[in-house]
């Protein structure tokens, strides 16, 4: 029942509280107004027309509109905020799951959706859709109290070879293609973005540092005497200083001479670097090769300078010792050749 009450100035003031939505309140001018607002209140919380209503409308809510109040609300401050919208827009487009009442999903929908999406899609990709999925289910459950019992992903098994590392490496050959193709000369300072594909590969390869740290770090983040970069916008949000190998040292020492401390190393978004990158791959004839190997290739370099793997994942910057391992693959023959 709502509450009536005088209020300040000869006002009254009309509460209406009913579990399951949020309160309402409004003050009016007389005691008859003010019952009037309160009995159309509760007139359309039992029609269950009321904005904001938490219980019932939240089970009548569709799977697909959480995915989009996630994509507008939560992924636009989040790491990849483009490519994930794109992938939730995908997901609502192709399965059929998020037409559905979110209080009807069960882990048996998400598993035949999981089973559908793998006669088109590799099983990592799979596997990263339902990472982004167990996000959203996890964050609208403990934010949002989502009308869930628990995250029906949490309850679906993953694509057997989701997790299975990659182990494309450039060769030398390809390196020193790519540098020819993008027009890199070591004596000569990039004039236009596409020529500094071949010097992002260089210092990649160098130094495991991932393609948006490349194009994110500025001058000033550069520390030649201590031979180091400051990276304060890393892919898992930790901070990291990047030890320099004289090569690398020798690179971006050219690149940074005679700059301004507020400018980009390499003053090329991302996108547009790893755009250069495909075409110049392509053209060449590359098979198979993202810039991301080039992190596999330097992981696999400097691991043969730093067998401590907690020295090696303090260069990569990798969280655990288990996504280290992906990148980390020392053949059987050179762990041999140690054991002498």
């Amino acid at each position: 029942m709502a509450s009536i009450t005088n209020y300040a100035g000869g006002k009254w003031r009309a509460i209406v509280r009913r579990r399951g939505y949020a309160t309402r309140s409004a003050i009016l001018p007389t005691r008859l107004k003010a019952e009037a607002w309160a009995r159309k209140v509760e007139a359309e919380i039992d029609a269950m027309r009321i904005p904001g209503s938490t219980r019932e409308q939240a089970k009548r809510q569709t799977a697909a509109a959480l995915l989009e109040r996630f994509a507008k609300e939560v992924s636009p401050h989040r790491k990849g905020a483009k490519w994930e919208t794109v992938r939730i827009a995908k997901i609502i487009r192709e399965a059929d799951w998020t037409r559905m009442r979110l209080s009807d999903l069960r882990p048996e929908h998400i598993r035949a959706w999981r089973d559908q999406a793998l006669t088109r899609l590799s099983p990592a990709s799979v596997n990263r859709e339902m990472n982004l999925l167990r996000g959203v289910f996890t964050h609208a459950i403990k934010e949002w109290s989502a009308p869930l019992a628990a995250n029906p992903v949490h309850a679906v098994r993953r694509p057997a070879g989701a997790n299975k590392a990659r182990n494309r490496r450039p060769t030398e050959k390809e390196i020193a293609d790519i540098c020819r193709e993008s027009g890199w000369k070591e004596d000569a300072k990039p004039t236009v973005g596409y020529e500094y594909v071949g010097w992002a590969v260089l210092i990649a390869v160098e130094t495991a540092m991932r393609l948006g740290e490349l194009c994110t770090a500025r001058i000033a983040d550069f520390h030649p005497a201590e031979r180091y970069i400051a990276l304060h916008d890393t892919k898992n949000g930790d901070a990291r200083n990047v030890p320099l190998s004289r090569r690398a040292l020798d690179l971006l020492t050219f690149l940074c001479e005679g700059r301004p401390a507020t400018e980009h190393i390499i003053p090329v978004k991302a996108a547009t670097l790893g755009n250069y990158f495909r075409d110049v791959r392509n053209r060449l004839g590359i098979a198979d090769l993202h810039f991301h190997d080039t992190r596999h290739e330097a992981t696999t370099r400097l691991s043969k300078k730093l067998p401590n793997v907690l020295e090696l994942r303090a260069v990569t910057g990798h969280r655990s010792l288990q996504s280290l391992k992906r990148y980390y693959h020392p053949t059987a023959s050179s762990i041999a050749a140690k054991l002498d």
